[in-house]
């Protein structure tokens, strides 16, 4: 210990009494104690569960459409995608695997995608493809090879105002740029 040491503990220590006479008006005051519960027991069977609505805690019958929409919600092309490939009797799993697939895979896919492009035409190649776990050239390729086995006029009419729509919209955003 050096002879400065003691004289700063001397002025701490003045300090600290001048503090407490300046600033503490109030008594100190008793820390809170902790007292546990006489009975832990009957506090747990206090606690109550959650209410959960009616449609949680018994499958209603009566809105459907309301459970197709659930069923839905979030991913309405997969689930058009799966309701399809089960009408074709596969799985949405065979469909979206990645690798070569036979060729009935393939045109099932192709089919349903022409299908889902018919019901909304304003869908995207990509996301189409991106639902199929596949590039949308191919989607692209694939569709339009249904519409011409189709080989009616209404099929011709249907890729030209595609082909005219996906125009029109990529030189809008041209332009904008």
């Amino acid at each position: 210990m050096s002879i400065h040491q003691s004289e700063l503990i001397r002025q701490q220590e003045a300090w600290k009494a001048a503090r407490a006479r300046l600033f503490s008006s109030k008594p100190a005051q008793a820390a809170p104690t902790y007292h546990p519960t006489p009975n832990p027991v009957l506090a747990r069977s206090v606690r109550r569960k959650p209410k959960l609505p009616v449609w949680r805690i018994e499958p209603t019958r009566f809105d459907s459409h309301i459970h197709d929409y659930r069923e839905m919600s979030g991913r309405p092309m997969a689930a058009f995608i799966a309701q399809r490939a089960c009408d074709f009797g596969v799985t949405y799993k065979d469909l979206t695997q990645r690798g070569r697939l036979t060729f009935q895979m393939a045109e099932i896919r192709d089919r349903i995608a022409a299908e889902y492009l018919l019901e909304n035409p304003t869908t995207q190649w990509t996301a189409l493809g991106r639902a199929f776990n596949r590039d949308h050239t191919s989607i692209y390729y694939g569709v339009h090879k249904v519409w011409a086995a189709e080989g009616n006029e209404e099929s011709r009419k249907r890729i030209a105002a595609r082909s005219e729509r996906m125009r029109r919209f990529h030189s809008s955003r041209k332009e904008s740029v």
